[in-house]
Order: structure tokens, then sequence, then C-alpha cells
């Protein structure tokens, strides 16, 4: 620190010096221009280096936050058949792209509602009672058949992944415009909420 004052102190010097430069000034200065444009690189490169540990701490946290969904958000249909839908794509998964792949692999199971149900309430202790289970067809496709009215969630679960799946929630009900049929998308879930956990519904 002492030596980058004393070279900011002779340039300092050398800018209030008489026109009249002694011989051999010109190599002092050379010199001292020299070790200022090093100190100069050398807080550039500094610099740089805790831009970049400021963003890989940032993108680290980022990632470490998760994405936290509201229970109880209803989706009013009539019936519950329809395809389930999604792939782990990463940066990739454009929605439009994630959708074209149907999942031929899940199990989907459909829960008696309960308040502030979750993942944790369908496996471990008070769990919601169960009504059905079905597997998805090789293109994806599901039937739960005649379901009373009332609400359920619908617990999604991808053979061999720990990323994909889903639990949605739904109100079988005949005072809104028939069901055609559904798709839920069980694509990963960006910490950002982006991404998969989609519910689409096709009115007749």
């Amino acid at each position: 620190m002492r030596q980058r004052t004393n070279i900011v102190e002779r340039l300092t010097m050398e800018a209030t010096l008489s026109p009249v430069i002694p011989t051999g000034a010109d190599d002092s200065r050379s010199e001292s221009s020299a070790e200022w444009r090093d100190l100069l690189f050398m807080r550039e490169c500094c610099y740089g280096a805790y831009l970049s540990i400021f963003f890989l701490v940032f993108l680290n946290a980022s990632h470490a936050m998760a994405c936290t969904l509201v229970p109880g958000n209803f989706h009013q249909v009539t019936v519950l058949r329809g395809r389930v839908v999604g792939k782990s794509l990463g940066s990739l998964g454009f929605r439009w792209l994630r959708q074209s792949f149907s999942v031929s692999d899940a199990t989907l199971t459909l829960y008696e509602y309960r308040f502030a149900d979750n993942n944790a309430d369908l496996t471990r202790t008070n769990p919601a009672k169960e009504i059905a289970v079905v597997t998805v067809s090789s293109d994806g496709k599901f039937d739960f058949g005649s379901v009373p009215k009332g609400h359920y969630s619908i617990g999604v679960s991808v053979k061999n992944s720990n990323r994909m799946g889903g639990l949605f929630y739904v109100e079988v009900t005949d005072k809104v415009k028939a069901t055609d049929k559904i798709t839920l998308d069980v694509s990963p879930i960006n910490p950002d909420c982006t991404g998969g956990n989609e519910f689409i519904e096709k009115k007749l």
C-alpha cells in the first residue's frame, strides 16, 4: 500500500514539475508509468475475481432456494382422464418442448383432499385417504373412470425419477362446462416456480 502511495505521489509531483526535465528523468517516468499500469492491471484482475465469486455464490443460493407451491388451488373438472407429459431438459425445458414428451412410467394416486396436504402427508403419518390408483399407458394416458363429486388431490410419481412428478388439486363437479381431457405436466420445477407442475384442461 505504501509503495502504491509513493507511486501516486511521484506521478503527482511529475505533473507539476517545470518543463525543464533533468537528464535521466524520462527513464524514471517510464518506470513509474510501468509500475502504475501494473497496479491497475492487478486491480482489474482482483475486481474480476470478486465478481466471479459473487456470481457463483448468487447462483448457488438461487438454486438452493426451493419453490413453494400453495396447496388447495383447485381445478374444477367433470372427469379425471387425460395424459401425463414432461421431460427433464435442464436449460432447454421450453414449455412446448417438454410437453411434447409423454410419460409412460408414471403412477397416479387419487386422494381425498385434506387441508394443506402435501407430498409428506401422502406417505408419512396421518396420510390422506387413498381413493384409487392408476398406471398410465405407453403413451401416457390415464382414466380414473367415474369419480364422485368432491375435492381431491392427485399425486403423480415417475419411476426412477426423483425430480419429475407432482401434486395437483381438483374438484370434480357438474357445475362447470364438461371436461374433455386434462394434461398433467410433471416436468421438474425450477427454483423460481417456472417449469412443470402444470395442469391443463381441455373443455368439450
